[in-house]
Parts: C-alpha cells; sequence; structure tokens
C-alpha cells in the first residue's frame, strides 16, 4: 500500500477496544480523551450501526480485529464485547511471526474484499514493554514503508497524562 489511510473512525474505534478492555485510573483516562461528554463504547457502537452504508453506487463498511501477542493473557468478557459491539474477532497469536504476518495480510483481504491485498510487507518487528517511567510503547512495523508508534505516558500515580500516535516513513 503506498498511501496509508487510517480514518479518524477506525483509529477511534481502535482505541475504544484498547479502553474497553483497560481497568481503573486506566480506564478512565480513556474515556477522557475519547469520549468526555459520552460514553466512548456508546458513540462507537452509534458509528458502527450508522456508518455502514451500501447502494447501488457507494459501499462503506467497517472491519474491526484485535490481534494479541501470545505474551498476554486475553479477557474472554472483553473479548465477547468486543465481538458484540464492533463485530470483531479475537486473534491470538506471536504477532511478530511470519504466520500472523500472512493472517493479518488475509484477514484485511477478506474484509476490504481484495481491494487491499497486502498491507504489511514483513513480520512486526514489535516491540511492546513498560519503562522505567511506566510509559506504555508499542511500535511495530505495520503498513509498508510505514511505523506506527503508540506511546501512553503514566505520572507515578499510573494515570495517562499524555500521549501520542506517530505515523513516521521508514
Amino acid at each position: 500500500v503506498l498511501n496509508p489511510v487510517m480514518s479518524p473512525v477506525s483509529a477511534y474505534i481502535a482505541l475504544t477496544m484498547a479502553g474497553d478492555g483497560a481497568q481503573g485510573n486506566t480506564h478512565q483516562e480513556f474515556l477522557n480523551v475519547l469520549s468526555p461528554d459520552e460514553d466512548m463504547t456508546a458513540v462507537s457502537e452509534s458509528m458502527m450501526d450508522i456508518l455502514p452504508q451500501k447502494t447501488d453506487y457507494l459501499e462503506v463498511s467497517l472491519s474491526n480485529s484485535a490481534w494479541v501477542d501470545d505474551k498476554f493473557t486475553v479477557n474472554d468478557e472483553w473479548a465477547g464485547q468486543i465481538n458484540s459491539y464492533y463485530d470483531a474477532e479475537v486473534y491470538q497469536m506471536d504477532v511478530a511471526s511470519e504466520k500472523a504476518m500472512k493472517a493479518m495480510n488475509n484477514w484485511i483481504s477478506d474484509s476490504t474484499h481484495e481491494l487491499i491485498k497486502e498491507m504489511i510487507a514483513q513480520p512486526f518487528d514489535a516491540e511492546i514493554g513498560l519503562d522505567k517511567q511506566a510509559n506504555f510503547k508499542v511500535s511495530a512495523e505495520q503498513v509498508g514503508s510505514y511505523k506506527i508508534q503508540l506511546t501512553l505516558n503514566r505520572d507515578a500515580n499510573g494515570n495517562i497524562n499524555g500521549g501520542s500516535i506517530e505515523l513516521i516513513a521508514q
């Protein structure tokens, strides 16, 4: 894919799915950032209901999935929630493997009716962890020659106090 595009709707729903899995202060911070005046899950559910359209000349569809590294345990309640609210399946495997790359590309191809046949050109070089300041950082080569990096900064109490999402040309 030469010109990757992440729509604000896609980013919002992806962050809502992550926020739905968070607990305590982290969950509250997702709510504060995504929907200070409304429930983020309800907003995403509304988008899932309203946006898909199909006419003779236009088709707008939303496809969602969650890919979880096998180092983590998937909470069954969360998996059921994102399946129910976002029609998303949860896939768990070594996300940095060739097998995962092929599975994700197949899912993308199927979900886009083969309009996008390959989005991930090589297995992820995933770096997932907590640094000394308890900041959460996820980096992955994700779309062609671009790298997506999500960083959530936490204060000493574990509250998210900022963050960034970067799309970096390689």
